[in-house]
């Protein structure tokens, strides 16, 4: 793989902490006496969780205000980011690598930065990042477009055919993709089921950090 810039996902990309997500969302409905039909996480995984909190609100007419919802998450996943959400497999190794090649780096995620920072400090990971770029703070989330892509690359000073989106979603794919970056898709069992479509769409794909080879 040939680049010079390198905008890097979160949760699923860098770190393993999408099991959290799978569960959060539902969990925190049922910690609040609500019955969520299951497949409704598959949509809460796409949306930012101002969005999600909207959603929910909207769909039991919960009493608090979206402010309110997003609390409630943030307060069950904040302990885990701080405590226990590990890195993607090799995953600092490939940043290591990348540094060595004097490759700038950015992170450009749905998640809120607090979180962003908590989970990359601790795994020691916040150090190879030249900025952090989250969907709340351009308000457009990875569904809707590319501008939090947009905004780390304008960041670093590249261009799309020099860089390269690593991405384990297909909805965020699909939004790179046509924004006209290059992707590379890094394998995360979250997405089981979609895999063939990712790859079809991908650039690259691999299962691993330590199959990815960095070309002068």
């Amino acid at each position: 793989m040939k680049l010079k810039y390198a905008i890097f996902d979160l949760d699923g990309t860098v770190l393993d902490s999408l099991p959290i997500w799978e569960t959060v969302g539902l969990d925190t409905l049922r910690a609040q006496g609500y019955d969520p039909d299951p497949q409704l996480n598959r949509e809460l995984r796409t949306l930012t969780m101002a969005d999600g909190a909207k959603l929910c609100k909207e769909l039991f007419s919960m009493p608090e205000s979206v402010e309110e919802i997003v609390q409630m998450v943030e307060d069950q996943v904040l302990y885990a980011y701080d405590h226990s959400i590990p890195p993607k497999a090799n995953a600092d190794g490939f940043l290591r690598r990348l540094k060595a090649a004097g490759i700038p780096m950015c992170i450009a995620t749905s998640t809120q930065r607090y979180l962003v920072e908590a989970g990359l400090r601790r795994n020691g990971l916040l150090e190879f990042f030249d900025g952090i770029f989250t969907c709340p703070e351009v308000g457009q989330g990875k569904k809707e477009g590319a501008a939090v892509y947009e905004a780390a690359l304008r960041h670093m000073g590249g261009t799309k055919e020099e860089a390269v989106v690593f991405e384990d979603a297909l909805h965020a794919i699909r939004t790179a993709k046509k924004a006209g970056f290059r992707v590379a898709a890094i394998y995360d069992s979250s997405s089981e089921g979609e895999h063939e479509e990712i790859k079809a769409l991908s650039d690259f794909y691999f299962h691993h950090y330590d199959e990815i080879t960095l070309e002068d």
